[in-house]
């Protein structure tokens, strides 16, 4: 009987590795597709991204080289922080502004 059982173990033994063996195989597999898709993931986002930047130097770079608006956007910007430092000068500088009073009053309490 004792011998029986040992060649019953054997057969379970070797069935067990075998299945062992197929999960393993199959988990592989998964791996190996997991992957691939993981892979196929990163080059097409990669390939977006080079699109996007042949996009940007090819179209935008030129466009601001040929087409350049920054002298245009000084100068507007310029008059406008002129216009703004007059209309501050001349709200600060009446009598009745709080600028003016607090002013005063800084004055007087140092210098009194």
């Amino acid at each position: 009987m004792s011998d029986r059982n040992k060649i019953n173990k054997n057969g379970f033994e070797d069935i067990f590795e075998e299945i062992i063996e197929k999960d393993t195989i199959k988990d592989k597999e998964e791996l190996i597709i997991a992957e691939k898709q993981e892979l196929q993931t990163f080059l097409e986002q990669e390939q977006v991204r080079l699109i996007k930047l042949e996009n940007f130097l090819a179209v935008k770079i030129g466009n601001k080289v040929n087409f350049s608006q920054s002298e245009k956007l000084i100068k507007t910007q310029s008059k406008r922080k002129k216009e703004l430092r007059r209309q501050i000068a001349q709200v600060i500088s009446k009598p009745d502004s709080i600028f003016y009073k607090n002013l005063v009053q800084m004055f007087n309490s140092h210098f009194s």
